[in-house]
Order: structure tokens, then sequence, then C-alpha cells
């Protein structure tokens, strides 16, 4: 005997209006939207810590960032800290980037030599 399959909305969609395809789509968007954590002090020097040690040994980390309601990570080498701005200069592959510091959430480190 076959397996069932539910096909979730797909069965449906044809019988829905547009609009009510939009208001699925709009509450999908809003279902996956995320807060922004609160940091400590400890975790800011924790992560301060980190940075500057990739930045002298010319390793890796990755970088949570909050942004647009979403967390991502980009994994790449801390070129600099421009203190003024509070700017993260970062080379992630061949595309250097700027990552304001107020949007990191965690900084994790990628086999970096006497790391804890």
């Amino acid at each position: 005997m076959g397996q069932i399959r539910d096909r979730g909305n797909i069965k449906w969609t044809a019988m829905m209006l547009p609009e009510h395809r939009e208001r699925l789509r709009e509450l999908v968007v809003t279902e996956q939207n995320q807060d922004k954590p609160e940091l400590t002090e400890e975790k800011w020097e924790e992560m301060n810590r980190w940075v500057i040690q990739a930045m002298d040994q010319h390793q890796e980390i990755i970088l949570k960032c909050y942004q647009n309601l979403r967390i991502i990570e980009i994994t790449g080498k801390v070129m600099k800290y421009h203190a003024l701005n509070r700017l993260l200069v970062v080379a992630e592959n061949d595309e250097i980037r700027f990552i304001p510091l107020d949007c990191v959430i965690d900084v994790i480190p990628v086999h970096i030599n006497g790391w804890e």
C-alpha cells in the first residue's frame, strides 16, 4: 500500500485568492523575524578579546550579526577596527565588508591557536 503524502498548502493554493496567498507569504516572513538579543558586559568583553586575538593572528572568525530582523553569519578575517565609526573591516573571501559593531551579537573563533 502506498504512503500518504501531505502536500501542505500546495494542494490548496489553486483555490485561494491572490490576496490570501500574499497574506500567507507575509505570515511566513513575520514568523521568521527575530528580536535582537541583549548582550551583557561580559559578552562584549569576550567578543572584544576574540576579535583582537583574531586580528593579531590573522585568523578567520565567524561574526553573528543582527540585520533586517534576521541573524546572519559572516566568516572572514578582521582587517581593522575603525573606532570613530565603530566599524569592523572584514575580508570575506575576495570581498571587503564594513560591519557596524552595533549589529554584532556573537563572535566565534575558527581554529585559532591559544583559544580556550
